[in-house]
């Protein structure tokens, strides 16, 4: 019977993290009220939303699609500021400001 030669080598196997956790916002509905007639620019409000993974698939951004424009979202902060001034009596529907909010990442 013949007998073979071995040979052994390490082998470290990292698990690598992934991105498997969506961003969660903490309130599941924002009602914000804004006065009519103010200049381009007011805040809103504030949305918020975390990620419980760790750096760097933590990170994510804040952002709306729409074709209205009177309101903005900064991606970063989630401070909702007005663009135009706003008149109650122009509203075209009775819910011409509803957004969905998307935080991607």
């Amino acid at each position: 019977m013949r007998v073979g030669v071995a040979g052994a080598a390490e082998l470290t196997i990292n698990v690598v993290d992934i991105n498997d956790e969506r961003p969660r916002f903490e309130l599941p509905v924002y009602i914000f009220d804004v006065e009519e007639n103010q200049s381009p620019g007011v805040e809103v409000g504030v949305v918020s939303a975390a990620d419980r993974e760790l750096p760097p698939f933590n990170q994510f951004t804040l952002s709306w699609w729409s074709s209205i424009d009177r309101f903005a979202i900064d991606s970063q902060t989630g401070v909702i500021t007005t663009t135009k001034a706003l008149d109650h009596e122009l509203q075209v529907s009775s819910k011409p400001n509803s957004r969905i909010i998307f935080a991607i990442n």
